[in-house]
C-alpha cells in the first residue's frame, strides 16, 4: 500500500465521524485520483477500488442504510416510480440479467471483455470477474443517488453541493498543474504513488509533440473529461454563488480547467467543450429571458467577457493568423483524423460486437461487465438489454423534465444540474465502456430529484393550507 492509500484512510476515518459537509468535500476531491488505489489490487482479485468508490459507499452507510433502518417510508416514497422508480427497476433488471443470461447463454455469443486481450478480440459469453465488479459499481452509483435524493431535503444542503463542487475544481485543476510541473522538471516518478491502480496507465503520450496532461487519472481523456464535467458545474452554478471572492474562485477556476481539458488533447474533452458550449449558450438565453434576478446575475460581465474574447480573437486571425496553426494542425489531428486512427477502428469494432450480443441474446442484454464498449449508450442496451436500458432511459427523460416549484435558489440550481448533466452524457457516448453513470452523475441525479421532491411537497403543502383558509368556519392554526 503506498504512501496515499495510507493518507487516504486517515482521511476516510475523518470522514466516517464528520459532519456530512466534510464528506461531500472529501467525495467531490476524490473525483481527482482516478489512478489510486487505496486497497493492493493483488488483495482484491485484480480490482481497483479508487477513493471516491469508497467515499461514496461511506455516503450510503452514512445516509441511505440509517433511513433504512429508522424511516423506511422515506425510501419507500423515494422508490416510487415519479421518484427514483425507474432508476432502481434499471438495476434490479441489470442485476438479474447478470445472474442468468451469461450461464444461459454461455459460448453462444461473442464478447470483447474489460480486459480485452488486443486489437479485434473476442471472447465466449461466460461468468467473470467482470460481472461481479461491474455489478457492485452499479449498485454503489444507484446507490448513492438515493442517498443524495435524501440529503438534498434538506435546507443547507445547496450550499454544501456548492462548496463541495468548487473544492473538487480546485482539486482537480491543482493535480493538472502538478503533473505538468512534474513531468517538466523530470520528476514524474514522484507521482508513481498515486498511480497504482491495477488497470493499463498512460501518462506520458504526446500529440504532435505536445504532452498530454493527465493529472492523477490513468491517462488524459479520462483527465480532460473530468476538467470539461467540473468546468461545467462551475459554470452553470456560477450564479448561485455568493458575489465576491467566491463567484470569482469558481469562475477562474472553470476558466482555468477549460485549459486544462484542451492541453489534455483529447478527443472526447474536446468534443464536452463543444457540446458545453452549445449548452452554455443556450443557458444564457434562458437566464436573458427568464425574470428571476438570480438568472440575471453577472449576465453584463459574461457578455462583456464574451465579447472581448471573441473580438480577441478575431483580431488575431486578421493581424497573424498563421499564430494558428499550431492549434488547427492539433485539432485536425485529434479531432478530423481520429477516423483513420488504429483506437477509432477497435472502438467502433466493440460498439458493433456489443450490438451483435445485443440482438444474439434476443434484446435481454448480455450482462454488466461482461462486454465492452465505447458508448455509454450503447454498453447500456448490450448490456442491460431493451427493458433495462428502456428503464434507465425514461430515468433519465424524468431528470430532465423536474421541476422545483421552491425558492429561485432551489430553481435554479435544479436548471443548473440539468445542464451540466448534458455535456458529461455526451462525453460518455463517446468512450464510455460500460454502463455504470458513476458517482458524479449519480450525485447530479440524486440532487435534482431530492430538491423538486421537497418543493412539490412544500408547493402541495401551501396550496392545501391556502385552501383550508378559504373556508369559513375551518380553524387553520394547525392544518394537518
Amino acid at each position: 500500500m503506498t504512501y496515499p492509500a495510507v493518507i487516504f484512510w486517515f482521511l476516510f476515518l475523518k470522514a466516517a465521524v464528520s459532519r456530512q459537509q466534510t464528506l461531500l468535500l472529501m467525495l467531490f476531491a476524490s473525483f481527482t485520483f482516478g489512478s489510486l488505489a487505496v486497497l493492493p489490487p493483488e488483495v482484491t482479485a485484480g480490482s481497483s477500488f479508487v477513493p471516491k468508490t469508497m467515499f461514496a459507499l461511506l455516503l450510503v452507510m452514512k445516509v441511505l442504510v440509517p433511513t433504512l433502518l429508522t424511516r423506511s417510508s422515506l425510501v419507500l416514497e423515494l422508490a416510487s416510480l415519479k421518484n427514483l422508480g425507474f432508476l432502481f427497476a434499471f438495476l434490479a433488471v441489470s442485476l438479474i440479467t447478470t445472474i442468468f443470461v451469461p450461464s444461459f447463454l454461455a459460448d453462444t455469443i461473442s464478447v470483447v471483455p474489460l480486459k480485452s486481450l488486443g486489437f479485434a478480440s473476442t471472447e465466449p459469453l461466460r461468468p467473470s470477474q467482470g460481472n461481479i465488479t461491474q455489478s457492485i459499481y452499479l449498485s454503489v452509483s444507484v446507490a448513492v443517488a438515493a442517498a443524495t435524493a435524501l440529503i438534498a431535503r434538506s435546507p443547507p444542503f445547496p450550499g454544501q453541493l456548492l462548496l463541495a463542487v468548487l473544492v473538487g475544481g480546485i482539486t482537480l485543476l491543482t493535480s493538472g498543474l502538478i503533473d505538468m510541473f512534474a513531468s517538466a522538471a523530470g520528476l514524474a516518478s514522484l507521482l508513481d504513488p498515486f498511480r497504482n491502480a491495477g488497470y493499463a496507465m498512460i501518462t506520458n503520450a504526446e500529440v504532435l509533440g505536445v504532452r498530454r496532461v493527465v493529472g492523477l487519472m490513468p491517462e488524459a481523456s479520462s483527465y480532460g473529461s473530468s476538467c470539461v464535467a467540473f468546468a461545467s458545474a462551475l459554470a452553470f452554478l456560477r450564479p448561485l454563488y455568493a458575489p465576491g471572492p467566491a463567484r470569482m474562485v469558481a469562475s477562474s477556476t472553470a476558466v482555468a480547467l477549460i485549459g486544462m481539458a484542451l492541453l489534455s488533447t483529447s478527443s472526447s474533452a474536446y468534443a464536452g467543450l463543444a457540446i458545453f458550449s452549445v449548452a452554455y449558450a443556450i443557458n444564457l438565453v434562458r437566464r436573458i429571458a427568464n425574470f428571476s434576478a438570480i438568472g440575471h446575475t453577472g449576465l453584463a460581465i459574461e457578455f462583456v467577457v464574451g465579447l472581448i474574447a471573441v473580438v480577441s480573437i478575431l483580431m488575431a486571425l486578421l493581424l497573424q493568423p498563421e499564430l494558428f496553426d499550431p492549434l488547427l494542425r492539433l485539432v485536425d489531428e485529434i479531432i478530423f483524423n481520429k477516423a483513420m486512427s488504429n483506437s477509432f477502428v477497435e472502438r467502433s469494432f466493440w460498439n458493433q460486437v456489443g450490438w451483435n450480443a445485443l440482438f444474439s441474446s434476443y434484446g435481454l442484454g448480455v450482462g454488466l461487465g461482461a462486454t465492452r464498449a465505447s458508448n455509454y449508450f450503447v454498453a447500456v442496451i448490450s448490456n442491460t438489454g431493451l427493458i433495462g436500458g428502456g428503464c434507465f432511459f425514461i430515468f433519465l427523460l424524468q431528470t430532465m423534465l423536474r421541476r422545483s416549484y421552491g425558492l429561485p435558489q432551489s430553481r435554479e440550481l435544479v436548471t443548473a444540474l440539468k445542464f451540466t448533466i448534458i455535456p458529461s452524457l455526451g462525453m460518455a457516448a463517446l468512450g464510455s465502456a460500460t454502463p455504470d453513470f458513476e458517482p458524479w452523475l449519480a450525485i447530479i441525479f440524486g440532487a435534482i430529484t431530492g430538491i423538486s421532491l421537497q418543493s412539490g411537497r412544500a408547493r402541495s403543502n401551501s396550496s392545501r393550507l391556502e385552501l383550508l383558509k378559504s373556508q369559513p368556519g375551518i380553524p387553520t392554526a394547525n392544518p394537518p
